[in-house]
């Protein structure tokens, strides 16, 4: 299930192999380098070090079983060179309380138990590498907001400072003239004309969305278009005159997962694309609930598909001054159905601690 998701959100990550079974390059089972942008392996701790502080790594991966070093200094010396730094380890030693807290406090990102199982593997994979990609999206759009505020405050203090508009240097000197009041009522002139000072509100719509559409990506555009073509045809083959085919309905949850990944990319469409993903993972998880109940869910993710439609139209397709309008519906819609399909249940031990 996570290995189309995984390939989308790890294909542009680099990762650090740390593992000293340099013969056998086939990790945890299965060759991961047909998901990553490239895989860089070392044989120990002093070698990755010393790569580690030359080139910059997505992720480290650490197979403890074979680490003949301090894991906990190595992690800490990881940690000094970037505190944000995505660490994964691996290990057959899952029953070991002292080495579980030791790898808490020392903020790995995830641990990836041996024996190893497929599904286990990707999910682990691609829940860091999501939180990877976040963080890599939210430096880029803090980065957009930092220079968007420089630009706003260089134009108002030149609009409010007039020491700083005398600072500047004069091109060409006009003939001071006689303002020319063409109104009655108008008793107010500027002996110094300026530009207009542009309000926030201006700011934001004229700059902040019209650069943040230019950022979409056409072949994300092309995608959704793609995958929403690929979801109207699964519904109708999902549920018929006939009955509900739970095959079907699995492929339409996968589908929408794949729908809620792109969507995950942009900022101001990120936390509906995490609950879309997460309705398609319910969706397909439970595909033979949702076809014995297709009387309830047909019409209800019919018309939460029919909202994506609409969204696409009115946000992606027009660049909509106000692209985070649908958000809200859609993530409310989105949850409402996944907790009809599987309704939450609150647990005693919710705080208890969990690896992925």
């Amino acid at each position: 299930m996570y290995t189309k998701i995984l390939k989308e959100t790890a294909s542009q990550l680099t990762v650090l192999a740390v593992k000293e079974d340099m013969e056998n390059r086939v990790i945890m089972g299965d060759n991961l380098e047909c998901f990553f942008r490239q895989i860089t392996y070392v044989a120990n701790a002093e070698e990755a070090l010393y790569l580690y502080r030359s080139e910059k790594f997505d992720l480290v991966l650490i197979d403890i079983d074979t680490f003949s070093g301090d894991i906990n200094r190595f992690i800490s010396d990881i940690h000094r060179q970037d505190i944000f730094q995505a660490i994964i380890v691996c290990s057959e030693r899952k029953d070991d309380p002292v080495l579980l807290m030791r790898l808490l406090n020392e903020r790995i990102s995830g641990f990836i138990p041996k024996p190893y199982t497929q599904s286990g593997i990707y999910e682990v994979l691609f829940k860091v590498c999501e939180q990877v990609q976040e963080r890599q999206l939210l430096l880029h759009y803090l980065n957009i907001l930092e220079n968007q505020h420089e630009a706003a405050l260089e134009v108002s203090c030149r609009s409010e400072c007039p020491m700083k508009a005398e600072l500047q240097p004069i091109k060409v000197i006009q003939p001071i003239q006689a303002p020319q009041v063409e109104d009655e009522d108008d008793d107010m002139f500027e002996f110094f004309p300026t530009q207009p000072v542009q309000t926030a509100a201006t700011i934001e719509h004229d700059s902040m969305y019209q650069d943040y559409f230019n950022l979409l990506d056409s072949d994300d555009r092309e995608d959704l278009h793609d995958l929403l073509i690929d979801i109207d045809t699964t519904i109708i083959n999902a549920f018929t005159d006939m009955g509900a085919n739970a095959e079907y309905i699995e492929k339409l949850g996968a589908s929408l997962m794949r729908y809620g990944n792109v969507l995950m990319h942009y900022q101001f469409f990120c936390d509906m694309g995490t609950a879309i993903l997460e309705f398609g993972k319910v969706i397909s998880n439970e595909s033979e609930k949702v076809a014995m109940q297709s009387e309830i869910f047909h019409s209800l993710i019919s018309g939460f598909c029919s909202g994506l439609q609409t969204f696409m139209v009115e946000v992606w397709g027009q660049e909509s001054d106000k692209p985070k309008f649908f958000n809200d519906s859609i993530i409310n819609d989105a949850e409402l159905i996944k907790d009809m399909i599987v309704p939450p249940v609150v647990e005693d031990h919710e705080d208890d601690l969990v690896f992925f």
